[in-house]
């Protein structure tokens, strides 16, 4: 990124966290929010937004409507509106989502974009995007190997250096990964064995240091399990499990990174406490922060750094809190309302941080639309809503 001032130290990495909080761990749903179905030209109530910043101030979102094609919308120079939304299923190889499935997105360079979706076949499929010159192109999607996934399910992706980037899927009880480097292209699928996951359970990944990996998930008996690696490790180290908290099997988990060298964790436990922790460079102890319906996923991004903002829907709202420090700076009163961006329990919101100090968060509304709200300190005044938010109609 060019930038300048004390920005350019650090808004770089800042970009390749924000990335991971924003593609990978965020954006959970609980199946029970997919039980009214929408109409034509419509998203599924609670689907996930795959959402990226590939240049600063510039957003692209996908998802999959309800007819299970995959669309794309933009926003950012040459034009600040959004535009879109345009097909992009229909490429060099047709493919239709799976009955809504969620699509993820994730940057590993500038201006790029790697798209994954397990399609309606139960495989899962890989597009490109890239953006040359300010102008949006994208190649066919292509499957991944013979890897069969539950319907519908998600793919985490995680960039953890320039260029490479690493996915993850469950499928017949086990989560399995494949690896994309510059030079060898994407792998086959391998499997990650030692514990046993449900179907359509979430792996969450992130990257607190460059070129490492940590990944985490529930297994079938509500245990919080993790593994991790480098190239140092010579592979994946077994699955360990992290004590203190109960969840339910499969429930989903939310793994951001702030700064380099850290990592936190959030769940909602079988309580429906929100807790966090924080799990690098040590782990300190698990921390209630609020409440939220069983199964709601708390997502977040960092705008500057060590500055990180967490979000979750509940009560028909979206909330939102921040801290400066880490899960310790977190508290039960500290969550306030994002005024007019209104959803469904349970549903997804994806965050995204486009620039410095500027949020941007993605949720499907009431009217099986999506929403938008956007952050930054200008938009701080006496008396004014300090969210503006906007809706990203599908005509």
């Amino acid at each position: 990124m060019d930038c300048s001032s004390i920005g350019a130290r650090w808004l770089k990495p800042l970009h390749h966290f924000t990335r991971l909080s924003a593609f990978l761990t965020i954006a959970l749903v609980v199946a029970g929010a997919k039980a009214q179905l929408p109409g034509p030209n419509y998203f599924y109530p609670g689907e996930r937004i795959g959402a990226v910043s590939r240049l600063p101030d510039k957003l692209d979102v996908f998802a999959a409507d309800a007819a299970g094609v995959i669309n794309w919308a933009g926003w950012g120079e040459p034009s600040s509106v959004w535009q879109g939304w345009n097909d992009i299923s229909n490429l060099a190889y047709p493919i239709f989502s799976a009955l809504g499935g969620p699509v993820t997105a994730v940057s590993p360079s500038s201006g790029r974009v790697d798209l994954f979706t397990v399609a309606d076949n139960g495989h899962v499929y890989h597009a490109l995007t890239f953006v040359p010159n300010s102008t949006f192109y994208y190649t066919g999607w292509t499957q991944i190997g013979d890897l069969n996934a539950p319907i519908p399910s998600y793919v985490s992706a995680v960039s953890r250096s320039t260029f490479n980037f690493d996915i993850f899927a469950v499928s017949g009880g086990q989560v399995w990964t494949a690896a994309y480097e510059l030079h060898s292209g994407l792998s086959d699928w391998s499997p990650l064995p030692g514990i046993l996951v449900r179907d359509n359970a979430q792996v969450a990944a992130a990257s607190p240091v460059t070129d490492e990996l940590a990944i985490f998930a529930v297994d079938a008996n509500g245990k919080l399990q993790a593994s991790s690696w480098s190239p140092n490790l010579g592979g994946w180290t077994s699955w360990r499990q992290i004590g203190g908290v109960q969840l339910s099997p499969g429930a989903p988990v939310t793994a951001i990174s702030r700064g380099y060298g850290q990592l936190e964790l959030f769940v909602t436990d079988v309580n429906g406490n929100i807790q966090t922790t924080t799990v690098y460079p040590s782990f300190s102890g698990w921390k209630s922060i609020g409440v939220a319906n069983l199964g709601a996923t708390v997502t977040g991004v960092s705008r500057h750094p060590g500055q990180l903002d967490i979000f979750v829907a509940w009560n028909n709202q979206v909330w939102t809190q921040g801290s400066p420090s880490l899960s310790a700076g977190f508290n039960i009163n500290s969550w306030r309302q994002i005024a007019n961006l209104k959803t469904r329990d349970g549903s997804a919101v994806t965050a995204v941080s486009r620039s410095l100090d500027k949020l941007d968060v993605f949720v499907i509304g009431f009217d099986d639309q999506l929403w938008t709200a956007a952050w930054e300190p200008d938009f701080v005044q006496p008396g004014v809503s300090d969210w503006h938010v906007f809706q990203v109609l599908y005509y």
